[in-house]
């Protein structure tokens, strides 16, 4: 309510108004931050918007521009509303968390959207595993329906200033949850590859330049394995960045594509035993696509590796020795010299890492059967050389 010593709004400039309103706005969390899903809450400028139009004006670019959010169902659930597509007109960024899998929902968000299983979770110290999985599954399905409407509104047309795309960048995988739940599918993952296939056909029609993605076993990751060079692959110009921990047990990865594969182990941590789960995960993708060739599928020039890696530490301790079909892929084995206990400064570890590229590009050029792809590249880097993310803002771990 006004007093007489109080102008009304409608008094003040719109500029003076347009200065105020981004100090209601809350900041974006900070990657793998992990902080309470309360900082998500914009009721600050929702509120404000609410008092004339010529607020609401100014609060659409402050809360669209730069979108974080843990309720993609809820952010995106009128889609189908031409009339809601204007606001996402402003979009140039989009940092999507999974939605939470625990009990401790505030009330609003049970009666709001929990339904019958996050209303399940009431009163447990700890969910059952059949009751997670079955959460997981609700997710996927909704996620994936979402996609698919939204690209059939026109992504490009709902989303054009989109720009980059973060996935799990906030709370990475501390819960191990979406892993479970690959496990917990078994063979038959439909209900993950087709959520993945309207995510990849989302970013492929809006163009955006920069995708990266901490939770490889979510359902917005991208296919283990694709060739630009095939039909329905992700465009060309996108540079996809999946940032790991010393568990990665996949690296999806498009032949033909730029990819980028940044850890996120600390400054201390055993170095060795990353690169043996690195080493795992790259073998899986070269013989991923050995069986793609074998079983009829076909490769192009345009195919070709190109491939950058940011992974060291100052600690080296050696683990078990690869088996020997596999020897040529045991990163740790090409410094095998190098004493366990040792401690690496950061040139040794930009020394090592610069000698595993050659060593990794010529694993990718036909080994065992796999066609021979001319311009290979694959560098590989230091954790102390890596580069500000585009998508999510992380860079050189701590």
């Amino acid at each position: 309510m006004n007093t007489p010593s109080t102008p009304a709004p409608s008094t003040l400039p719109f500029l003076i108004w347009s200065l105020i309103a981004p100090h209601l706005q809350r900041p974006a969390p900070l990657p793998l931050s992990k902080p309470s899903r309360s900082v998500f809450g914009q009721g600050d400028i929702c509120l404000f918007m609410l008092v004339c139009k010529d607020f609401a004006n100014i609060g659409y670019p402050l809360l669209y521009t730069h979108i974080v959010t843990d309720a993609l169902h809820l952010l995106l659930e009128d889609i189908i509303d031409p009339a809601m597509h204007p606001r996402f007109s402003y979009t140039k960024s989009l940092k999507i968390e999974y939605s939470v899998q625990r009990g401790d929902l505030p009330l609003y968000d049970l009666l709001r959207h929990g339904g019958h299983i996050a209303w399940s979770y009431i009163g447990m110290d700890k969910v059952p595993e059949a009751l997670a999985m079955q959460s997981c599954e609700v997710e996927a399905d909704h996620l994936g329906w979402l996609l698919q409407q939204l690209n059939k509104a026109g992504a490009k047309e709902v989303f054009p200033k989109l720009e980059t795309v973060a996935i799990g960048s906030i709370y990475g995988t501390e819960s191990d949850l979406w892993r479970r739940f690959a496990k917990y599918l078994g063979d038959d993952k439909t209900i993950l590859d087709l959520c993945a296939a309207e995510c990849e056909a989302f970013l492929s029609n809006t163009g955006a330049k920069h995708y990266c993605n901490r939770e490889v076993h979510g359902p917005l990751s991208t296919s283990p394995l694709q060739l630009a060079s095939s039909a329905g692959s992700l465009h060309r110009g996108i540079l996809s960045i999946v940032h790991f921990n010393k568990d990665i047990d996949q690296l999806p990865i498009i032949f033909g594509s730029p990819m980028r594969y940044v850890s996120d182990i600390s400054s201390t941590e055993n170095w060795a035993s990353t690169l043996a789960t690195l080493s795992t995960s790259l073998a899986r993708q070269i013989l991923a696509r050995i069986l793609h060739e074998q079983t009829g599928g076909t490769a192009t020039r345009s195919d070709a590796v190109d491939m950058e890696i940011y992974c060291s530490s100052s600690g080296w301790a050696r683990g078990p020795v690869f088996p020997f079909y596999l020897r040529s892929l045991d990163l740790c084995s090409h410094h095998d010299s190098i004493p366990s206990g040792q401690h690496q400064s950061v040139e040794k570890q930009r020394s090592m890492a610069t000698a595993l590229g050659p060593v990794l590009e010529k694993a990718y050029v036909g080994r065992d059967g796999l066609q021979p792809l001319i311009g290979n590249s694959v560098r590989f880097f230091p954790s102390a050389d890596t580069p500000l993310c585009p998508a999510c803002g992380s860079g050189v771990p701590a």
